[in-house]
């Protein structure tokens, strides 16, 4: 071989030598890019450092994946008359197929021969409801009333279901069949139904009236016994007391008359912060075999030990639930009663969302 051609296979070499390594570093800058080189120390109890080095890891850059999207709850389902009658064939009445959820109220009977079950959630959901409904489930005091201090006598036609909401409505006026003279009419309704041991809810919104006196409450007459009373709430948006104007007025009472001549009863009267006549808010009593616990919204205002002689978990001595509205003023503030306030009082109403009676065997325990 001549030196020529020596020198030339030198040359090649030494290019594939160089093109080798320019090779390799641009393979190395390929990759994307790196975080900042970190030194991680780990201490091993005094001894010497590790120290690692993570330029040599290698960082694979991919995107997160975009969860699916949660798909929409399905449509609540709505029960045809026949399947809540299949299903429920022993329960035909309104009242009874309302509370089988789901059957919708509107494909329901109607039937004043009301025998709901003992352990069954009863909902008077007054915008579900029509006048023929009201007539079919409720009885209607039409008469006046003897006593000095109440200023209405009571009407069917006072009471009405208007955008949802059952309304009763006072009004200024003798009635033509009130013997007792009453200058206002107004309303007074109750279940037919009755009920024994549980929580009763009502969602109402006082009138705006001074004098007005809103009433949910409970009542029952049992034969060689006792009359009771209980009341949920006796309320007022504004009444005076001791010569003073008082507003928001929560009063909570119970009532027993026995068969021999004696009298237990206790009243608690609250003033709340709230504007009761601006607003829906629900006033709720849990009735138990050891005593009575009060609510407002939720939230207790009152609880007794006090329980009546009586055994309603016996169907004959069970009480119906009542809502009234009445204009109630003392004789000696009647003087009070001026043009202006019977201008308040005359088309002012008492409005229900709805009542409610859940018995004490689908409720949680409680200690009273």
């Amino acid at each position: 071989m001549s030196d020529i051609e020596s020198i030339i296979i030198g040359l090649i070499a030494i290019v594939v030598i160089f093109v080798g390594a320019f090779g390799f570093i641009k393979y190395k800058q390929r990759t994307p890019a790196q975080p900042p080189n970190v030194v991680i120390d780990v201490e091993d109890n005094g001894n010497d450092l590790i120290e690692i080095d993570t330029e040599d890891i290698d960082v694979i850059d991919q995107p997160i994946p975009t969860p699916p999207p949660t798909p929409p709850p399905p449509p609540p389902e709505v029960w045809t008359e026949e399947k809540c009658l299949q299903t429920y064939p022993q329960y035909s009445t309104e009242v009874q197929c309302r509370t089988m959820y789901p059957c919708p109220i509107t494909t329901c009977p109607i039937s004043s021969d009301i025998l709901i079950p003992p352990c069954i959630s009863v909902m008077y959901d007054f915008k579900q409801f029509t006048e023929e409904m009201l007539d079919s489930l409720f009885w209607f005091q039409n008469a006046g009333d003897k006593r000095e201090y109440i200023l209405t006598s009571r009407w069917r036609e006072n009471v009405s279901i208007q955008n949802g909401l059952l309304v009763i409505t006072t009004k200024k006026g003798i009635d033509p069949r009130d013997d007792t003279n009453k200058p206002f009419t107004s309303g007074h309704m109750r279940t037919k139904q009755k009920y024994g041991y549980g929580l009763y809810e009502c969602k109402m919104k006082y009138s705006t009236a001074p004098f007005s006196h809103e009433s949910f409450w409970m009542t029952g007459t049992f034969p060689n016994k006792n009359r009771i009373e209980l009341d949920v709430n006796e309320g007022s948006h504004k009444l005076l007391y001791a010569h003073e104007w008082k507003y928001n007025i929560i009063s909570t009472n119970y009532h027993q008359w026995k068969s021999d001549g004696t009298y237990d009863s206790e009243s608690e009267t609250k003033y709340m912060t709230e504007s009761l006549s601006n607003d829906f808010y629900i006033y709720s009593l849990r009735w138990t075999p050891r005593g009575m616990i009060w609510y407002f919204n939720g939230n207790e205002i009152r609880r007794t030990l006090f329980t009546f002689d009586i055994n309603p978990t016996n169907p004959t001595e069970q009480l119906h639930m009542h809502i009234s509205n009445t204009i109630l003023v003392q004789s000696i503030y009647t003087p009070r009663v001026t043009p202006e306030i019977e201008a308040e009082m005359d088309g002012s109403t008492m409005e229900i969302e709805w009542i409610k009676f859940t018995p004490n065997c689908m409720l949680p325990e409680i200690r009273v």
